[in-house]
């Protein structure tokens, strides 16, 4: 869990993956600058490991990178997190 400051102090790293996993009409409505998105985790259940592995690689994000998973309040950011 991180704060707002500390997204904002670290907004130009290059490891830095903001992540909104909100519905597509949310995310076309409007998201973080950068950030990248990811469904996925708006479905109900968790996803397996292959789904997730491709899910995350479709979006550019690596092993290397740290991310930022924000959601609206629904939850999906924390059902991603467990994944």
């Amino acid at each position: 869990l991180v704060e707002p400051s500390w997204v904002r102090l670290r907004a130009a790293s290059t490891t830095l993956r903001l992540v909104d996993t909100r519905n597509e009409a949310e995310f076309r409505a409007g998201h973080l600058p950068g950030a990248v998105h990811l469904p996925l985790a708006a479905t109900t259940g968790v996803p397996s490991a292959k789904e997730l592995a491709q899910s995350l690689a479709a979006a550019g994000i690596t092993p290397g990178h740290h991310l930022v998973l924000y959601d609206d309040g629904s939850g999906s950011a924390v059902r991603l997190w467990f994944s």
